[in-house]
């Protein structure tokens, strides 16, 4: 059994996994909290594919050594991956004391573990055989399994909150955010949400004697595993990617913003105010304008800016000046002298940064592709 490919392969995944998390947790920067955290996970993925091989071999099964070892690191997966979310998403993050409570499952799996350390060889091996055998034994043990996958699948879940609120924080200080909304992370969280329900569903397939366990679970390991060693290696490469922005609006201010009021005819001076330092300076055709860009230009707070942005035209910034671009390209698209340009270009000299960006705005603006838009014209 230990030369099957996919066992191996899970064992080189587990040793890569140990590397790769060491450099993570050495790693310094302004990230290293949040690399620190991610090398944690990743190396409590690195060894539970580790010892997985070991079982999968027969190498435990011959020493005893190895048996539910690894048990009380599954239930932390989760809360890693959501701590190093939260440390990459809040500036100066610090876990509140209930997060500790997140803990808890993987206490408890220590606890139940520590009894067959206890025991002989013999022991611990019919342990297994009855959990393998599907005994009473082996149904507590399934019910634990599937409660824990639970349990990491409801901490991915939050974790995409987590980020799905940095996103429209971002969106009222950025007027760019393709750079800023993380979406290796976003597509990793979404993969592990994946992971975790396939091997819920896995894991009662398997208790209903329906799939192979060891077919099921070694594939599931190594897609977990591709999963978080390429954020891992994504961290290691470029790690400022996943610094929070330090432009964005901090917590403080934001508090000091909900509790501050304006007038509506504050709103409306200060409107104005900003109207005109976008159309006379045209602030919008600068690619990453930022709101302390344009609060400096008027004078006013960011605080001040962000809040007449939002009650008096009812947008964030980032919508906010993306609908001065829109209104420039469309513009251009509808001058008969400019129908030669490419839209790429019409795209870059309209402020965005992209072609990407710039066809999934415009659309949402106006319900048209700029191709659409500069065929057919605006009253389509």
């Amino acid at each position: 059994m230990g030369t099957n490919p996919f066992h191996i392969a899970v064992a080189i995944g587990g040793v890569q996994g140990l590397v790769l998390g060491v450099f993570l947790v050495a790693r310094g920067g302004a990230n290293r909290r949040a690399n620190r955290v991610l090398g944690l996970l990743v190396t409590t993925v690195a060894l539970d594919m580790v010892f997985v091989y070991l079982n999968l071999s027969g190498v435990a099964a011959r020493t005893g050594l190895f048996l539910f070892i690894t048990d009380p690191l599954y239930p932390l997966f989760g809360p890693l991956l959501l701590l190093f979310v939260l440390y990459l998403t809040e500036e100066g993050y610090r876990p509140r004391r209930r997060m500790w409570f997140l803990s808890l499952p993987a206490l408890a799996e220590l606890a139940l573990l520590v009894p067959t350390l206890l025991v002989d060889r013999d022991e611990r091996l019919r342990y297994a055989l009855e959990i393998a055998g599907g005994g009473a034994l082996g149904e507590l043990y399934y019910l634990v399994w599937v409660a824990e996958l639970a349990f990491n699948l409801a901490m991915a879940i939050i974790a995409v909150g987590v980020v799905r609120r940095y996103t429209a924080r971002i969106k009222t200080a950025a007027s760019d955010i393709d750079h800023l909304t993380l979406p290796l992370l976003r597509a990793v969280l979404v993969a592990s949400i994946v992971f975790l329900a396939a091997q819920i569903v896995a894991a009662v397939m398997v208790f209903f004697g329906t799939a192979s366990v060891t077919a099921t679970f070694v594939a599931l390991y190594l897609l977990m595993g591709v999963c978080f060693y390429l954020l891992g290696y994504w961290a290691l490469a470029q790690p400022e990617v996943f610094h929070p922005e330090r432009f964005v609006v901090p917590a403080e201010h934001r508090r000091k913003y909900e509790k501050s009021s304006l007038g509506t005819s504050d709103l409306d001076a200060l409107g104005q105010t900003i109207e005109e330092a976008m159309e006379t300076h045209r602030l919008y055709l600068q690619n990453d304008l930022r709101i302390a860009d344009l609060a400096e230009t008027t004078g006013l707070s960011t605080n001040h800016v962000s809040q007449v942005i939002n009650a008096k035209f009812g947008k964030n910034f980032y919508d906010f000046v993306n609908s001065y671009r829109i209104a420039e390209a469309q513009r251009q698209l509808t001058d008969p002298s400019q129908q030669h340009i490419k839209l790429l270009a019409i795209a870059l000299s309209a402020g965005f940064n992209s072609k990407s960006t710039f066809n999934k705005v415009f659309k949402e603006h106006t319900g048209l592709t700029p191709s659409e838009f500069q065929r057919n014209g605006p009253t389509v």
